[in-house]
């Protein structure tokens, strides 16, 4: 109310999903597709972490930041409205950091990260600021791809 009697027009950048943990289930018809998909992901060998930000090394702080400016390359991120802007400051402890990986067939043993997913907590929620993968990584891992 208080716009409009300024003469301010709303202008809407972005909409969050809430979704609702304890009760998300893959079950049933509607969830076919995605059902599909984690399916084809997990035989195609991808494994994912889900850790706190300061829960990682500072070493793996910098591989990811590394490999997620790669995968964006020059181009400004545009689509949705993002929470936070940078990736890996200490600060930022309480960020969930979701990564997918498959095994390197380079150099057998080691992980290759495919995909990250970098989450912002809200209140008692967590807000979606980054998401980002290699070109070809299934969509389930990843949702830029």
């Amino acid at each position: 109310m208080y716009a409009r009697e300024a003469g301010l027009h709303v202008l809407e950048i972005g909409d969050e999903a809430v979704v609702q943990v304890a009760d998300f289930s893959l079950s049933g018809r509607t969830m076919r597709n995605v059902r599909q998909t984690v399916n084809r992901v997990k035989r195609a060998g991808y494994v994912a972490r889900v850790r706190r930000l300061s829960e990682l090394t500072q070493a793996e702080v910098a591989e990811i930041a590394r490999v997620a400016a790669a995968w964006r390359g020059a181009e400004t991120e545009r689509g949705f409205s993002m929470a936070l802007g940078r990736f890996g400051d200490p600060e930022d402890g309480d960020c969930v950091v979701v990564t997918a990986h498959t095994v390197d067939p380079e150099e057998p043993g080691a992980e290759r990260l495919r995909a990250l997913l970098n989450f912002v907590p809200w209140g008692p929620m967590a807000c979606l600021w980054t998401s980002c993968g290699e070109t070809g990584t299934p969509t389930a891992a990843s949702t830029s791809s």
